[in-house]
């Protein structure tokens, strides 16, 4: 619970992120991703209903800004 807190502090573009009870938080992990501009770093934010990618923000202390938010119940693996 501690850390959906601290992440809802850190995350830019997420509201209420603790809000649904039965959230928990899972992982956190860097991946590059591919683009015409070449290789750009994002942050994952795993969750047991969803899956959050974000970028670093330009700000002086260490915030992300969100760029997707994939619900895990529409996802196969």
């Amino acid at each position: 619970r501690q850390k959906l807190i601290e992440l809802q502090r850190d995350l830019i573009g997420v509201d209420n992120l603790s809000i649904q009870h039965d959230r928990q938080f899972i992982r956190e992990g860097c991946l590059q991703k591919l683009s015409r501009k070449g290789y750009q770093q994002r942050m994952f934010f795993l969750f047991s209903d969803v899956l959050l990618y974000c970028a670093r923000s330009s700000s002086p202390i260490l915030q992300f800004k969100l760029h997707g938010e994939l619900p895990l119940k529409l996802m196969t693996v």
